[in-house]
């Protein structure tokens, strides 16, 4: 290739280089501020390479070629700086700086008078088909130049390869791989002059180094180290989760799913559908959500099942995913508080709450008739006053569970209101109906709650439609008033 399509590639980098150095320019982190500060000094020894190659003119091809060494040297002293502080290093003494800035300084100055004070004898001129290009002269200038130049980069070098063996294995390819792309430089020098190329093709190596330490810089995310925490993450937290690939192969589970579900490494998705048949997957959803109860380790639990079909940007399928959401806590209380709702907390019995579902049952049943009695104890109130109020609770409490005695398990006894208990018979012949309403009058003739003698009286009702339930409930509680507070004989229930 001809010297003008070198200039172009290198004009081209030295292009993108002072781009992304202007990007840069906003970071202002100490990491931010070196790597600037090299993409500062490789834009400037690259368009310095572009004027050698761009002109055949011997005086500005000599300052390009001066402007050149000088610039990759101080590029070489601020990527020191950067690794520095890219493997840790949170101090760097500004002595040091100062004492390396100034020798670098002195470097710099005493190659620019040398070559330039004695322009004429300072370089070889020669000609390349038809191309002219020069070369140094060897003197103790150049030797001083190359020598700072190999020890700064073989400081960063050994710095980050060192460095890559004291952090935890995630990170190390973050290290090794900027030292194995600077001993990449190393070697393309040693081989330019080693062939004694008329192009110094290890030029190409500085724009291409500073471009990869910035995208490596800011646009590097540690796979290893987000893959390690994701690991922890899923497999320690209490949700279960399942993720099988585009084939329906087991990809990941946690270990609370394997708890739950007894899951193989090499069970399919067929498979775990098969065992867990509340999933009624439809292919024509991407999102899906069930609810189940399972029941492991003696208890139950509940869950909030999401599916979710994966796919990429052009709708291909990459996968399935099973998250269970535990809702075990909150569906408990949410039973807790159906069940308060809807029953006393003193006496255990329903509440006058649902005695309004019981007749919406009823209306859609069509059973009659029904056979009903409303309970209350004697006195409650005087029984309060002289006795205390929790005397008086115990005695509707006893009435309370009395009642739970002599009726069935499809019957219900129900709080009504403060000291009225209702007994509800379902599926019951009026026979049978009137025999238990005979014993109950029996037992709560007279009883006993703290050494205090209590009684109870009732009254029953029939109801043919469930629309008079309301009417006939509120004539049987007249008829409950009227009668005559009895004193039957005294008795302690056990």
């Amino acid at each position: 290739m001809s010297k003008e399509i070198y200039a172009g590639i290198f004009l081209t980098l030295a292009t993108v280089v002072a781009m992304l150095f202007f990007k840069s320019l906003g970071r202002n982190t100490k990491q931010g501020k070196a790597v600037s500060a090299v993409f500062a000094f490789v834009s400037t020894a690259t368009i310095g390479y572009v004027l050698y190659l761009a002109t055949n003119n011997f005086y500005l091809m000599r300052i390009g070629l001066i402007g050149t060494y000088v610039s990759i040297i101080w590029t070489l002293s601020f990527l020191n700086v950067f690794v520095l502080f890219y493997t840790g290093k949170k101090i760097v003494y500004k002595r040091s700086v100062i004492i390396i800035s100034i020798l670098l300084l002195i470097d710099s100055i005493l190659l620019v008078m040398h070559y330039m004070v004695n322009i004429r004898d300072a370089f070889i001129e020669y000609e390349v088909n038809g191309e002219l290009y020069l070369k140094c002269v060897q003197s103790y200038a150049l030797y001083i130049h190359f020598f700072l130049c190999i020890a700064l980069l073989l400081g960063a070098v050994i710095n980050l390869y060192v460095y890559s063996f004291k952090v935890a294995r995630v990170y190390r390819g973050k290290y090794l791989t900027i030292a194995i792309w600077l001993t990449a430089l190393v070697v393309c020098d040693n081989i330019s002059r080693i062939y004694k190329s008329s192009v110094d093709y290890a030029m190409l190596a500085y724009p291409i180094l500073a471009c990869f330490i910035y995208f490596y810089l800011y646009r590097y995310r540690s796979a290893n180290v987000q893959s390690a925490a994701q690991s922890i993450l899923v497999e320690e937290m209490n949700t279960p989760m399942l993720l099988f690939n585009h084939l329906g192969e087991l990809l990941m589970v946690n270990r609370r799913a394997r708890e739950l579900f007894k899951i193989d490494v090499d069970d399919t998705e067929e498979e775990f559908l098969m065992r867990n048949s509340y999933l009624k997957i439809n292919g024509m959803l991407d999102r899906q959500e069930f609810e189940t109860t399972i029941n492991a380790d003696n208890s139950v639990f509940y869950f909030k099942i999401t599916y979710n079909c994966l796919r990429d940007k052009h709708n291909r399928k990459i996968g399935t995913m099973y998250l269970y959401e535990d809702v075990t806590e909150s569906r408990k209380a949410l039973i807790l508080a159906d069940f308060n709702a809807d029953h006393d907390f003193l006496t255990g019995t329903y509440t006058r709450n649902y005695l309004y579902k019981f007749k919406e049952e009823a209306r859609k049943a069509g059973k009659y008739p029904i056979y009903c009695a409303v309970y209350s104890v004697n006195n409650l109130s005087g029984i309060n006053e002289e006795h205390g109020v929790d005397v008086g609770d115990k005695a509707l409490s006893r009435l309370a569970w009395l009642l739970q005695q002599y009726s069935g398990a499809l019957d219900l006894v129900i709080r009504a209101s403060g000291n009225e208990i209702l007994l509800i018979l379902n599926n019951m012949n009026e026979r049978k109906a009137r025999d238990i309403f005979a014993r109950i009058d029996r037992r709560i003739a007279g009883y006993e709650v703290d050494d205090v003698p209590v009684s109870a009286r009732g009254s029953s009702f029939v109801v043919e439609d469930i629309d008079d339930f309301e009417r006939e409930y509120k004539e049987a509680k007249e008829r409950h008033e009227r009668i005559k507070e009895g004193k039957g004989r005294m008795f302690r229930l056990l």
